[in-house]
């Protein structure tokens, strides 16, 4: 259920293309035709990685609190985002969790890293939050075995 490293890896870089993809974007619509014809280039850089850190702060936080439980990455490679309860996070949890994924990358990724020993697979940043990422197909099968039992859940089947 919790053996979802690689997939994880993949999906983050696949939500990382998205975001960078939305920044770079909306750089070239709104702030580049602006600056283009002062030619500065830090005020270009540092204003691109803001937008790029705010466009993945609020597309993480939304999807993975969204009733989908999982970004567009995720979605795609079978894994969703859930709590202790293996329900879905809330939004503040889901700020927290993205706000540890900055720390969790800050050394070299070793906060990453630590997922390969821990048991469930958390990263620091799910340590933190008190997040787990979990197989889908997994979890919908537990889920229904529970519901056999009377349990009341709010997984979405899509």
């Amino acid at each position: 259920m919790y053996e979802v490293l690689f997939r994880r890896f993949v999906a983050l870089m696949m939500d990382r293309i998205i975001t960078f993809t939305t920044a770079t974007l909306i750089s070239f619509i709104w702030i580049l035709p602006k600056e283009l014809f002062e030619y500065n280039t830090i005020y270009l850089k540092l204003t691109h990685i803001l937008l790029w850190i705010t466009c993945d702060w609020i597309y993480f936080c939304l999807m993975e609190s969204s009733k989908y439980q999982a970004t567009i990455g995720k979605r795609l490679l079978g894994v969703m985002v859930v709590d202790k309860d293996y329900e879905r996070i809330t939004y503040a949890r889901a700020n927290s969790r993205y706000w540890g994924k900055m720390l969790s990358g800050l050394i070299l990724g070793i906060g990453y890293l630590m997922a390969v020993s821990h048991e469930k697979r958390q990263a620091m940043h799910d340590r933190m939050a008190g997040t787990y990422v979990v197989k889908k197909s997994f979890l919908l099968f537990m889920l229904s075995c529970q519901k056999d039992d009377g349990v009341q859940t709010s997984i979405v089947h899509a």
